[in-house]
């Protein structure tokens, strides 16, 4: 019962907020309170300049800068959609926002339920008409540390529509996940 209730209101949430929420999660120091800025860049117009101007991930890193403050980009790498742009990752890094997250390859609505997988998959093995858990994760991270420099950790996680699988942290540590903000209700 109490899972559902939280299905429902996270649910409702993310629909009457269009996507855009504040989550309230615990501490693990002293401080009192801290705020973290986190942008899911998962969406064309993220990736992507138009009619609106430059990639809106470049835009908020660069609104970001200015009043010196930093974001997590947490970067789905949707090379199957085909909205993907590895300049815009190279450019959040020229920003001093290089990423260090990732939130998986497509953003999909079936996260939580796909097969393990074999987790020595990779871009050029990976077939994502038929996803898995170790290569929507391993995927994500092998482009972006393509993108990235060298001393640049992709240190975090975010989960898609904050699906928990049952094995995402086991496949996480293996790939030098630090922290994972899926579980934010």
């Amino acid at each position: 019962g109490t899972d559902l209730l939280a299905m429902a209101i996270r649910g409702a949430l993310r629909e009457s907020c269009h996507g855009h929420y504040t989550v309230k999660h615990t501490v693990p120091g002293t401080q009192g309170s801290v705020l973290m800025l986190t942008h899911d860049v998962d969406a064309p117009d993220s990736h992507n300049a138009g009619k609106w101007g430059e990639a809106g991930a470049i835009q908020m890193a660069k609104m970001e800068k200015k009043y010196g403050v930093k974001g997590s980009n947490f970067v789905t790498t949707d090379y199957v959609a085909n909205y993907y742009n590895p300049k815009m990752v190279r450019d959040l890094c020229t920003q001093g926002m290089c990423p260090e997250a990732g939130h998986s390859v497509q953003h999909l609505h079936t996260f939580s339920t796909q097969p393990k997988g074999d987790c020595s998959v990779t871009k050029a093995t990976y077939t994502p008409k038929t996803p898995t858990l170790c290569g929507e994760i391993r995927v994500v991270m092998e482009m972006l540390r393509k993108e990235i420099p060298p001393n640049s950790p992709l240190r975090s996680w975010r989960t898609p529509y904050l699906e928990i699988h049952p094995d995402q942290f086991e496949v996480l540590y293996s790939q030098g996940v630090v922290y994972d903000t899926s579980l934010a209700l």
